[in-house]
């Protein structure tokens, strides 16, 4: 796991996730269930869990908008070529200084998720079985330690 400041820890759990499925937005909270949510992702075809990730930010350093933009589209076209089902998502603060695209997957391997994570240099992903609470999935410290 990460070594994480409580601070980067608290934000994390506090910020607002959201998930776009036809058109609705699904807010998602950290430590709680979502049924709502779920049973639409099972219309989706999503069996066992989902998983939210953005490329967006990398190690909580704030990039310009076109950076932000570029580095989805490469997500995007990894994820592409993975054939991972995905749905629009973001992530923003509660306070609204903070807001960055992202994209809900649907049963992504956990393993490669965690490879993704890293690649992109995010702190943490989030990750929920179906019909259980949603968790944060830390990094591990050494996703942190490159350029």
């Amino acid at each position: 796991m990460s070594e994480r400041k409580p601070a980067l820890q608290a934000a994390f759990e506090a910020a607002n996730y959201a998930v776009c499925v036809r058109g609705r937005r699904h807010r998602v909270r950290i430590g709680r269930r979502h049924p709502l949510l779920d049973r639409r992702l099972r219309g989706l075809g999503c069996e066992q869990h989902w998983q939210l990730i953005t490329a967006c930010n990398p190690r909580s350093e704030r990039l310009t908008p076109a950076e932000n933009a570029v580095r989805m589209r490469a997500l995007d076209d990894e994820l592409a070529v993975l054939g991972w089902r995905r749905l629009p998502a973001c992530n923003d603060a509660r306070d609204g200084g903070w807001l960055e695209p992202a994209y809900c997957l649907l049963d992504a391997p956990p393993a490669t998720l965690l490879v993704l994570g890293q690649r992109y240099a995010q702190h943490a992903v989030v990750s929920a079985r179906l019909d259980a609470a949603a968790q944060l999935v830390w990094m591990p410290a050494t996703a942190r330690s490159g350029g």
